[in-house]
């Protein structure tokens, strides 16, 4: 069977050995991990893509009819029950796969039900009145046995019914305008772009050179807002459907992007480039399939025989002498990891063997684009990580080696790229591997190893995420967990669909998508029936690395290799509880063609376990009581595991009419190579020591989301409102009131509010001695002559750190600003471009936000918000093996846009309770001033 097969869904015919040959595929492309092809190239996503579908779809045994025996489930890496209660996923195609089989947890059956929600249905075996310790839940339950958890004792809890997910009145919300491309969509525009423009056509599974012509990328094109609001308030027709696709063009060389459309595709259909030639510097390409193979002729010049790339049978093709400096270099490998390599080498002409004292450890290495001064080169730092044991798993984050050099990648050639800047535990830089050597031998080189890392039965546990033989919970029993006492008060107007939702709960609506390269994206925010946002989309994440080592100066612009694309299925019960609404989100990005992904977003209503609101009344008409709101939260959320870093994204809707939007950091640190006792310590200012061979650095994380409010319509007047200090003269001047301090008060200085209007689009930046409101106004008043107004209101964040004239900042110039606010155009979709381009080469920005920026108005306009967030991470020892997670986020609150609090018009919840909570106790839980009324002894 033909990987490339799986890679376009054709999974029917698939048989266990395909299985089990694949995931060897895998296994081994692994070994070619790119980081700065952010260890995941798109030859592994496709694969891993292929073997993911392989995997679920055995899992489905009765989707599929395959039932594989245990060596081949062993083979595939099947370490999950084959019974996931809930989980499905969906294959890319036009029809939804059977149902599959069911899982028993106590007096109710978890079927599998559309969008990989599970409903509750009675258990006729098991009598409904039995008593909740009659019939507990699996510990498996959540379906996720292979994910680690050290959270609490085992996954035991009281039967409980996971509550179906209530289809939505209207069967059509007119916000699915907003709706990703489907499969179809996707399929018809690959072949009319393939016959139109004569693409590179891998239907015949050929590989693709840098000097064809490829089509990498597409998403929705958003719709133009104004036909998008006239459609979706009814007074207009709907509007056209494009999509943005993205060429490399090798014949040229250059990237376009074209503009697709009207959907669904028609003789009034065009194709439409949107840049000049050349416009998009093909330097600046992004990521594509044929780039891991790219590099293996120079990076395997360099480190042949250590398995630092794949031994995918097309290695075999490749020129042998693209082999000799890596047998040059191989003793300095060893010797820094303690003999790790593999037997097999080249001495230029001919393959020999060697001992490798029988270690099983390999190599991964990753490309991180190089900052240099030249913008018409292309260049990659080529970093080492070994995988101790052959463990593939990302402990090999913490295991790095201390060799880095890079790659000039000159022209369409592969073959003629050139490496250099040979370093070798912080030293060089050497020309070529053979001057590194040298020194070496020579015995001029202060020496790096970790003598026991390739040891056969290395203890690395302490690298790993695997559960810890000896939890100090020693309680046995199950953490708190929370349910559904009457099913969900939520809806999604169609479970079943992959490429949009259109959620409602309480007074919130709401249109949900998943971007391939962005993520998770919001249109069409109402409250009580009112448009607030018309859109809140993530845009970018990027990461500024420092260091002294060959790693020291990376940046990571995130959406370059897809943070939709790298959303893995979330795991219930612990990312979202076991009650939530799971949906599949089907993603076009790169050249995997489109990917359905299982449970990739979750939905559902929280209880925080506070209130929102109360107060006790001491006395008064009614005598002491207490009056309070549950705090309830909805909540949407998904997670990308982009390289070691786990990213989750939330927006949290609440009662009062305001918003969250919180990113959480997660995963491993990215370190670098320290030989203990080495001084001077050159990495200490740049970073921390965290184990005996390893320092991870200080880098920080930039994020930016896109707030487009309309309150009480589309025109707007942006307004800052801050709070200070002085003089009651400073205060009235402020406030444009001609009046001097009263007698009555003797202090003359006290806090007071300022508020100014820009006038202008304008880049404000967090002052954490002016604390600040960015204030989106209407003309409209509420009843107390306020005019009614949205705030945005940032949590703890940085500002960017490194100064305006940066490269990276230059590049990401969203980053300079916590809050940038602009006029709302359709040709300014975006704070970066659809392709991320300015990874390489960043002091010269293919796409800047402050291109923006050009002084346009901002009173009574339609105005949009650039939002940064932005977290420092500063190493410790206690991020080893992972982080604990951290994060940073923003609100968006009404500022008298109400006559009152909104939610104290909401229903008052009713304590209601299933056999899921023991209420059988006489204790009286009355609230009075003297506490509950216990129940009197006998």
């Amino acid at each position: 069977m033909n990987v490339d097969d799986l890679a376009i869904g054709t999974i029917g015919t698939t048989t266990c050995a395909d299985l089990a040959d694949i995931n060897s595929d895998y296994q081994q492309l692994s070994g070619f991990r790119q980081r700065g092809l952010r260890r995941a190239a798109e030859p592994v996503i496709v694969l891993k893509q292929s073997l993911l579908r392989l995997r679920y779809t055995t899992r489905r045994q009765a989707a599929t009819g395959l039932t594989c025996s245990q060596p081949y489930k062993e083979a595939a890496g099947m370490t999950i029950p084959e019974t996931l209660p809930g989980r499905r996923l969906q294959q890319s195609t036009s029809e939804a796969p059977a149902a599959g089989p069911t899982a028993a947890s106590g007096p109710y059956d978890l079927a599998s039900t559309g969008g990989g929600n599970a409903s509750a249905t009675p258990n006729p075996s098991t009598p409904a009145s039995a008593p909740p310790e009659a019939a507990t839940a699996a510990a498996t339950a959540d379906g996720n046995a292979a994910s680690t958890g050290t959270e609490d004792s085992p996954d035991t809890y009281e039967a409980c019914p996971i509550p179906e997910t209530l289809t939505g009145a209207d069967p059509a919300p007119k916000s699915h305008i907003f709706d990703q491309l489907s499969k179809e969509e996707t399929d018809a525009i690959t072949y009319f772009m393939i016959d139109n423009l004569g693409l590179f056509n891998d239907s015949g599974h050929a590989r693709a050179e840098l000097t064809d012509d490829v089509l990498t990328t597409m998403e929705l094109f958003p719709p133009l807002k104004a036909p998008a609001l006239a459609y979706m308030d009814g007074s207009g027709p709907k509007p056209d459907r494009f999509a943005i696709a993205i060429v490399l063009r090798g014949s040229i060389p250059d990237v376009q992007e074209y503009l697709v459309g009207p959907l669904p595709l028609s003789d009034a259909s065009d194709i439409i480039p949107l840049h000049a030639d050349g416009a998009i510097p093909f330097i600046k390409r992004p990521i594509s399939a044929g780039a891991a193979q790219l590099f293996e002729p120079v990076v395997m010049d360099a480190c042949q025989g250590l398995r630092c790339s794949s031994q995918s049978r097309r290695l075999e093709e490749l020129p042998p002498l693209t082999y000799k400096a890596a047998y040059t270099l191989r003793d300095v490998f060893k010797n820094a990891t303690g003999g790790a390599c593999y037997g097999s080498g080249w001495n230029g002409t001919a393959k020999d063997t060697e001992s490798c004292s029988g270690t099983a450890a390999t190599f991964i290495f990753g490309g991180n684009p190089t900052l240099t001064h030249n913008t018409s080169q292309r260049v990659t730092t080529i970093t080492f990580n070994l995988q101790p044991d052959g463990d593939g798993s990302d402990a090999s984050e913490l295991f790095p080696v201390p060799i880095t050099f890079k790659v000039l990648e000159t022209g369409l050639d592969n073959t003629l790229w050139e490496t250099f800047d040979f370093v070798y535990c912080n030293q060089g830089p050497f020309e070529s591997p053979e001057d590194l050597l040298d020194a070496w031998e020579a015995g001029d080189l202060d020496i790096c190893s970790a003598p026991m890392w390739a040891s056969p039965g290395l203890d690395y546990s302490w690298a790993t995420t695997t559960p810890r033989t000896n939890p100090s919970d020693a309680s046995g029993k199950s953490g708190p967990r929370t349910y559904m006492p009457q099913g969900n008060r939520f809806t999604l107007d169609d479970p079943d669909a992959v490429t949009g939702w259109v959620v409602a709960w309480q007074s919130w609506t709401a249109h949900v998508s998943m971007r391939g390269g962005s993520g998770i994206t919001l249109h069409d925010i109402a409250y009580n029936g009112s448009r607030i946002v018309y859109e809140l989309a993530f845009q970018d994440l990027m990461v500024a690395y420092s260091g002294y080592g060959g790693f020291g100066q990376t940046m990571y612009a995130d959406t370059y290799f897809g943070i939709g694309l790298a959303t893995e299925p979330l795991r219930r019960g612990y990312d979202c509880p076991l009650y939530a609404a799971y949906v599949n989100a089907l993603i076009n990005f790169g050249e995997s063609g489109p990917l359905t992904l299982a449970d990739a977003i979750c939905m559902y209503e929280e209880d925080a376990g506070t209130t929102s609101w109360r107060h006790t009344n001491s006395d008064g008409k009614q005598g002491p009581h207490l009056d309070a709101m549950r705090k309830l939260d909805f909540v949407i959320r998904s997670v990308a595991t982009v390289g070691n870093y786990d990213y989750v994204f939330e927006i949290r809707l609440h009662q009062d009419g305001s918003i969250d939007v919180n990113n959480q950091l997660a995963g491993y640190m990215t370190s670098q190579f320290r030989q203990p006792g080495s001084e001077p310590f050159l990495e200490s200012p740049f970073g921390v020591q965290v184990q005996q061979y390893v320092v991870a650095g200080l880098h920080d994380h930039m994020m930016n989301w896109k707030v487009d409010l309309d309150v009480t319509g589309i025109n707007n007047t942006f307004v800052v409102s801050d709070v200070t200090a002085g003089s009651y003269v400073d205060a009235f001047q402020a406030a444009g009131i001609n009046a001097s301090k009263p007698g009555w008060h003797e202090w003359d200085i006290l806090k007071y509010i300022r508020t100014s209007q820009p006038g202008k689009e304008v880049g404000l930046n967090v002052d954490s001695s002016k604390p600040s409101m960015w204030m989106f106004s209407s003309m409209e008043t509420n009843a107390w002559g306020n005019n009614k107004s949205y705030a945005i209101i940032p949590g703890n964040t940085i500002p960017q750190l490194l100064p305006h004239w940066h490269p990276y900042t230059k590049a990401g110039a969203w980053t300079k600003y916590n809050i940038a606010v602009t006029q709302q155009k359709d040709s300014e979709p975006r704070s970066v471009s659809w392709g991320t381009y300015d990874i390489y080469n960043p002091q010269d920005p293919v796409w800047s936000l402050d291109n923006f920026l050009n002084g346009e108005s901002t009173d009574d306009k339609d105005l949009v918000a650039w939002v940064t967030i932005g977290a420092l991470h500063v190493p410790r020892s206690e991020d080893v093996p992972v982080i604990n997670n951290f994060g940073v986020g923003f609100s968006i609150q009404p500022r008298n846009y109400f006559d009152s609090l909104a939610s104290m018009t909401l229903a008052t919840d009713t304590d209601a309770y299933s056999a899921c909570a023991d209420t059988s106790s006489d204790e009286d839980l009355t609230w009075s001033l003297a506490g509950p009324q216990l129940p009197t002894s006998s």
